[in-house]
């Protein structure tokens, strides 16, 4: 069995901050990039195009108990999915993760992103200056 290496482009703070919405960069504390877990839920995060997202992200905080609420009620099942496991990572106590929904469920270009999440989660990312 060989191991899966991800090489998606995501080192630093400003990696990800570049795959944000532009109207969120703004608008986030630097703590959300800098902090593992609340970097890795940004990454899984990053990959919705339902921008339905973001007024849940502000500042230092992100709103889980609002934006699981929404993906569970208004959004589709493969974003609801995403944000079930972007909650986990963030270490929400409200979310309710499918790893073989997101395993089974997710085209390879948003399981990749997931596998980046759980690197990113692990391992952190280089602050970018």
């Amino acid at each position: 069995m060989s191991a899966l290496l991800i090489d998606s482009g995501v080192e630093t703070t400003r990696d990800l901050l570049g795959l944000l919405p532009a109207d969120l960069r703004g608008r986030i504390a630097p703590e959300l990039l800098t902090e593992p877990p609340s970097a890795a839920a940004l990454r899984v995060l990053a990959t919705l195009r339902d921008q339905r997202w973001l007024p849940y992200v502000a500042g230092a905080r992100i709103d889980w108990a609002g934006l699981l609420e929404w993906a569970r009620t208004c959004a589709s099942p493969s974003v609801a999915v995403r944000v079930e496991l972007a909650g986990s990572l963030a270490g929400s106590a409200l979310a309710c993760p499918s790893l073989l929904g997101g395993a089974c469920a997710l085209d390879g270009e948003n399981f990749e992103a997931l596998l980046d999440a759980l690197r990113i989660a692990r391992d952190g990312l280089e602050v970018a200056r």
